[in-house]
């Protein structure tokens, strides 16, 4: 989960997962605290998102926006 919480940011990581993943709080507080396995489509799911936020701020820091 920690990797959960670095994508998706700090406080109410827990409720955006849920949102993202279509399921209730309540399964994320059981992944969160071990009662339940975390799938492995959610783990995939959270490594891509945290791939691609890789990718864009490497791109931000090769292009510069240009200002007018």
């Amino acid at each position: 989960m920690r990797l959960a919480r670095q994508v998706l940011g700090g406080d109410g990581w827990e409720g955006r997962l849920a949102a993202l993943m279509i399921v209730d709080s309540a399964t994320v507080w059981r992944w969160k605290v071990g009662r339940s396995p975390i799938p492995g489509a959610v783990l995939v799911a959270l490594r891509c998102m945290a791939r691609e936020r890789q990718r864009l701020a490497a791109e931000a820091k090769r292009s510069p926006l240009k200002r007018p």
